[in-house]
C-alpha cells in the first residue's frame, strides 16, 4: 500500500514531457538527474555503478566529486564504472587503476577486461590489454587471453598479431585456443599482416593443425622474403595437391633430416614426375626407414616401372627399413591390387611390418578388408591393434559395427576411443545400441561424434538423449553440429538454449548465426519464452544487431519481464533503435519498482529528442548498455 502510494507520488512528480518550448533537452535533463544522482548513493552496488556510468550524459552538472569518490568504492563494479568514465578523459589515476586491474588476480578480468577499456579508443584499449599480455610475469595472463579469444575476430586477430610480431611463443601456442569455426578466417586475417614473424607462426599453426585455409590466402606467402614462410606456405599448398608448391621445397632435400622429411612429406602429398630425379637419390641402401616411407609414397605419381618393381621387391627384402617402407607405400602405388600382399603382411613376424600393413589397408578403405582386420584385433602388440582399429575407422561399412563393438571396452583408452569413433563413422542403424551406451562418455570428442551419428541416423531418438549428452559437450560442438545439419539441428539448439548450463545457452545463440534464414525467429522465441534471463538478454541484444524493427517489437513484449536486467536490456534497445515516439515507453520505466531499471530509464531519456531516422540495426553499444558485472573486493 505504502509502495503504491509512493509510486503515485513519484509519477505525479515526473513532468509531462513534450518537445515544445525553447529547449526540450533541459526538461529531460531536469527529469532524469534526480534518479541518477540518488543512484550514486544507493546501497545497491549495481545501481551505484549504473548511475556512475550515466553521469557524463548530464552537461552542466559537476560530477567530478561523484567520480572521484567512486574510484575508491569498496566494490569493484563501482570502481570499474568510474574508471570507464574517467579514463577516456585522460585521468591519470583512472588509467593507472585500469592497467593495475588487468593484472590483479583478485578481479574477474576474464569477464571484465574488455568492458573495462571499452570507453577508450579501440587502439588504446586493446593496447592496454596487449601490454599486460606481453608481460609473462602477470598472474592473470591466461585469463586475459581467454577474454581476448572470446571477442570478435578482428579483436582476437589484433591481440594475437601483436604478440606474434614480438616472437612471443606464448601467443603462438594460444593459436590452438582459437575457436574451431574461426580458425580459417583467423589464419587469413593474420596472413594479411605485414610482419613475416606473424606469417611464420600462423602458417606453422595451419600446417600442424591442418586448418582448411583457401589456397589463395596462402599463395601470397610464397613470395615472402623469409624462406621459412615460403617453405611453410609451400607445405600447406602441397598438402592440397599442388605439385608446383611441392617442387619449391626441393632445396630442403639437401638439408638435415627434418628438412628432408618436410620435402618428402610434400612430395608424397603432391606426387610429380618433376621430382622423380631427386627422389632417386634416396634409393640408397642406407636411407633411414622414416625417410624411405615417404620416398616410396612420393613415387606413387610416377609411372616408372623400375621404381614400382623396386617397391614390390622390397616387400620381400631382408633389410627391415626397405621392407617397412615398401609396406607403407605399396597401397598408394598399386591401389586395391596391393591388398592380397598386405593381408599376408598382417601376420608378418615383425610388429612394425604388421602395423604398417594395417595402416596401408586402412588408407585403401575397402569393405572386403573388414574380415581380415578383425583377426588382427587379437594381435599381442598394442601399436598393431591400434593401427587395425584405426584402419577400420576409415571403412564406412556396416560390418565394422560388429567388429569394433568387441573393442569398445578395451582397457587402452586410445584404442577404445578409436573403436567408438569407428562405429560413429559407419552411419548405419546397427550402430545405434553402441551409440546410446556412449552418449554420456566423459570424453567430449566421443560425445560430439556419438551425437552427430545419432542425429544422422534418427533425429527423434537423438533428441531424447540430447539432455544426457549436452553435459559433456562444448560451445564449439553446437557450432560444429549446426554446420553439419543446418536447419535440422534447430530443435537441438532450442533445447540447448534452455539448458541449465550458461555455456550451452550462449553456444546456442552463437550457433544460430549459422542459420541466417531462421535466426530472427529463433531469437524472438528465446526472448519471449526462455526461462533464463541471460538467454533472453542475449537474444534481444543479438536481434538488435540484425533488425531494429524486430528488436523494438521484442523490447515492447518484454518491457514487463520479471527480471530487471531483461527490462534494462529492453530499455537499451528502445533507446538505440527507437524514434521520438518511443519516449513515453522510456518514461514509463521511471516508475519501475527496481532502482536499477529507473536509473537505466533516466539515462535513456537523455538520448531524446532524436534527430534523423532510427537505425535499421545497431552494431555497437554504449558503455552502459549492459548490466554492470563483478563481485565486490
Amino acid at each position: 500500500m505504502h509502495l503504491a502510494r509512493g509510486l503515485a507520488v513519484l509519477a505525479a512528480a515526473i513532468p509531462v514531457l513534450a518537445f515544445a518550448g525553447p529547449n526540450p533537452k533541459d526538461e529531460l535533463i531536469a527529469t532524469a538527474w534526480p534518479f541518477v544522482e540518488k543512484g550514486t548513493r544507493s546501497g545497491d552496488m549495481l545501481a551505484r555503478a549504473r548511475a556512475i556510468l550515466a553521469l557524463p550524459a548530464f552537461p552542466g552538472q559537476n560530477v567530478a566529486a561523484y567520480l572521484k569518490e567512486a574510484l575508491s568504492d569498496p566494490q569493484w563494479v563501482v570502481r570499474k564504472a568510474a574508471i570507464k568514465v574517467l579514463a577516456p578523459r585522460g585521468d591519470a589515476d583512472a588509467r593507472r587503476l585500469a592497467a593495475e586491474a588487468l593484472k590483479d588476480p583478485g578481479l574477474p578480468v576474464e569477464d571484465d577486461a574488455f568492458d573495462l577499456v571499452s570507453t577508450l579508443p579501440p587502439a588504446d584499449g586493446r593496447g592496454m590489454i596487449i601490454a599486460a599480455l606481453l608481460d609473462p610475469g602477470i598472474p592473470t595472463r591466461d585469463r586475459l587471453m581467454r577474454a581476448a579469444l572470446a571477442e570478435d575476430l578482428p579483436v582476437q586477430a589484433a591481440v594475437l598479431a601483436a604478440g606474434l610480431a614480438k616472437g612471443d611463443d606464448y601467443f603462438a601456442a594460444r593459436l590452438a585456443d582459437v575457436r574451431r569455426e574461426h580458425r580459417p578466417a583467423m589464419v587469413e586475417a593474420l596472413l594479411r599482416e605485414k610482419d613475416p614473424r606473424i606469417h611464420a607462426a600462423v602458417l606453422r599453426f595451419a600446417r600442424d593443425q591442418v586448418v582448411d585455409v583457401p589456397a589463395a590466402a596462402v599463395r601470397g606467402a610464397l613470395k615472402s622474403s623469409d624462406p621459412e614462410v615460403r617453405n611453410l606456405a609451400a607445405e600447406i599448398l602441397a598438402r592440397g595437391g599442388d605439385a608446383a608448391a611441392a617442387k619449391m621445397l626441393l632445396p630442403l632435400a639437401d638439408g638435415d633430416k627434418e628438412a628432408q622429411l618436410r620435402f618428402l612429406r610434400a612430395a608424397a602429398a603432391a606426387p610429380s614426375e618433376d621430382l622423380v630425379g631427386r627422389l632417386r637419390r634416396y634409393l640408397d641402401p642406407n636411407t633411414p626407414v622414416e625417410l624411405l616411407v615417404h620416398v616410396y609414397r612420393a613415387f606413387a605419381g610416377s609411372q616408372d616401372a623400375d621404381v614400382r618393381k623396386r617397391v614390390e621387391d622390397d616387400l620381400k627384402s631382408t633389410t627391415m627399413s626397405r621392407r617397412a617402407a615398401a609396406t607403407r607405400a605399396v597401397g598408394r602405388l598399386l591401389g586395391p591390387r596391393a591388398l592380397p600382399k598386405l593381408y599376408e603382411l598382417l601376420v608378418d613376424g615383425s610388429p612394425l611390418i604388421r602395423q604398417l600393413a594395417a595402416e596401408s589397408i586402412g588408407e585403401l578403405a575397402q569393405a572386403e578388408s573388414v574380415e581380415v582386420l578383425e583377426r588382427s584385433l587379437r594381435d599381442t602388440e598394442r601399436d598393431v591393434r591400434f593401427a587395425v582399429i584405426k584402419a577400420l575407422s576409415n571403412i564406412h561399412d556396416k560390418a565394422v559395427v560388429g567388429v569394433a563393438s568387441f573393442v569398445i571396452y578395451d582397457t587402452d583408452p586410445t584404442i577404445r576411443k578409436t573403436a567408438i569413433l569407428a562405429v560413429c563413422n559407419v552411419n548405419h542403424e546397427s550402430a545405434m545400441p553402441i551409440l546410446r551406451i556412449n552418449v554420456e562418455d566423459a570424453d567430449p570428442e566421443i560425445r560430439y561424434n556419438v551425437m552427430r551419428a545419432m542425429i544422422y541416423l534418427d533425429p527423434s531418438q537423438a533428441m531424447s538423449y540430447f539432455d544426457r549428452a549436452i553435459a559433456g559437450l562444448r560451445g564449439d560442438d553446437l557450432v560444429g553440429l549446426t554446420e553439419t545439419f543446418k536447419e535440422l539441428f534447430l530443435p537441438f539448439l532450442k533445447k540447448a538454449s534452455t539448458a541449465d548450463r550458461a555455456w550451452a545457452r550462449s553456444g546456442a545463440l552463437r550457433a544460430a548465426r549459422l542459420l541466417p534464414a531462421i535466426e530472427k525467429d529463433f531469437l524472438k522465441e528465446i526472448a519471449a519464452t526462455n526461462p533464463y534471463s541471460d538467454a533472453r538478454r542475449g537474444a534481444i541484444e543479438r536481434l538488435e544487431t540484425l533488425s531494429c524493427a524486430d528488436a523494438i517489437e521484442v523490447a515492447d513484449a518484454v518491457a514487463a519481464d520479471k527480471d530487471p536486467e531483461v527490462r534494462i536490456a529492453a530499455i537499451g534497445t528502445i533507446r538505440r533503435c527507437g524514434d521520438n515516439s518511443t519516449l513515453e515507453k522510456v518514461k514509463a520505466a521511471l516508475l519501475d519498482l527496481e532502482e536499477n531499471v529507473r536509473i537505466a530509464a533516466a539515462s535513456a531519456l537523455l538520448s531524446y529528442p532524436k534527430t534523423g531516422r532510427p537505425p535499421a540495426s545497431t552494431r555497437t553499444k554504449p558503455p552502459d548498455a549492459k548490466a554492470p558485472k563483478g563481485k565486490g573486493k
